[in-house]
């Protein structure tokens, strides 16, 4: 994230999974949540490839109540492991970066905090997604959106986090976390940055 988005010196250490939604329900999650936070990872980034409420395939189009129960059930695990829920948006090269798809991003996360969510991260994978214009904004939505709540919200820019992508077989938390070299780039992100990411 951008370097002053971990507030009050906390140091973020999160898991960000963008597995298939069906290894996202809450019913498969509980036993990877509980390796997570006994790994002393403190945020769950909900980033499936395949849910299309959330990317390119369907940013703008609301989730079911079905879907609306497996959030509201996924939140409820992380926060009794006292991690945070982090809810991950990628609307990709269908960002239009005009006032009509601004106006649907916002909206689109005041609908989700309205769900519950308190975090949220911006992670788009678009090449129009020029670093100048991810600050300005996160900057914006930080004014009309982060600002407006009754509750403290948090919003972060994924473009400038140290995410780190370790190889794994399969959604078993057992099989995890393989290792990876880290190289200096990465070492310095997360210093200057309190935070680190695995992928």
């Amino acid at each position: 994230a951008q370097e002053d988005a971990p507030s009050a010196g906390i140091v973020l250490k999160g898991m960000m999974e963008s597995l298939n939604l069906e290894d996202v329900r809450a019913e498969k999650l509980a036993e990877r949540l509980d390796f997570y936070a006994s790994a002393g990872l403190n945020t769950y980034f909900y980033a499936p490839v395949d849910d299309v409420a959330r990317t390119a395939k369907g940013w703008k189009f609301l989730y079911s109540d079905r879907e609306k129960q497996n959030l509201h059930a996924l939140m409820q695990l992380c926060k009794d492991r006292n991690m945070e829920f982090v809810w991950t948006v990628d609307p990709g090269n269908d960002y239009k970066w005009d006032e009509s798809d601004y106006n649907f991003l916002k909206n689109k996360l005041v609908i989700m905090y309205h769900e519950g969510v308190r975090s949220f991260a911006l992670a788009f994978s678009g090449a129009d997604a020029a670093h100048d214009r991810m600050g300005q904004l996160k900057n914006r939505l930080d004014e009309d959106f982060v600002s407006q709540r009754r509750e403290p919200v948090s919003l972060l820019v994924m473009q400038d986090m140290c995410v780190v992508d370790y190889p794994s077989v399969s959604a078993d938390p057992r099989r995890l976390l393989q290792g990876i070299d880290i190289d200096e780039k990465v070492k310095e992100m997360a210093e200057r940055t309190n935070s680190v990411i695995c992928n």
